[in-house]
């Protein structure tokens, strides 16, 4: 941990963010997404993350509470994981599982967040392997979830907090 830096996505570091995600995401995340994540409700539920070393931002994890559209349904709100991921050069020093613990914190201050959920492209089996992993079910798959990709299948993962 004492080799990165956590910081939260601030206007003057979205560029990085849009850098990050470019590079580990084949979608193309429109400006209302980045709009949504400097939203001053969600500057906690967002972290870029810097090797302390080159000042090089490496990864990043964001994430957005899901209310149901029934408010009577208040018993399943939902911690959705927008992107969550390192450069691979970063990968296997334990950063993903310390966002994974970011995100499981940020559920423990919304005590009414029931589960976790997430898409992934049904061919990306490193990280279909990591959420199985950190106890991630696969709840569905869509197989035209991603329009304009050429891989459109997606599973939906959830974790039952």
């Amino acid at each position: 941990m004492d080799d990165f830096v956590w910081e939260p996505v601030t206007r003057a570091n979205l560029s990085h963010l849009k850098n990050v995600n470019a590079t580990l995401f084949p979608v193309q995340y429109s400006r209302s997404f980045y709009d949504d994540i400097l939203t001053p409700d969600r500057k906690n539920f967002n972290r870029l993350i810097y090797d302390r070393k080159t000042k090089k931002a490496i990864g990043a994890v964001c994430c957005k509470i899901l209310l149901p559209r029934d408010l009577a349904d208040f018993d399943d709100v939902k911690m959705r994981i927008l992107t969550l991921g390192c450069l691979e050069s970063y990968r296997r020093k334990k950063l993903g599982s310390m966002m994974m613990e970011f995100v499981y914190r940020l559920c423990a201050e919304f005590p009414f967040v029931t589960s976790i959920c997430l898409r992934t492209q049904v061919c990306n089996t490193a990280a279909v392997k990591f959420y199985l992993k950190h106890g991630f079910e696969i709840a569905e798959t869509t197989e035209f979830y991603y329009d304009s990709l050429d891989d459109k299948a997606a599973h939906l993962f959830v974790k039952r907090l």
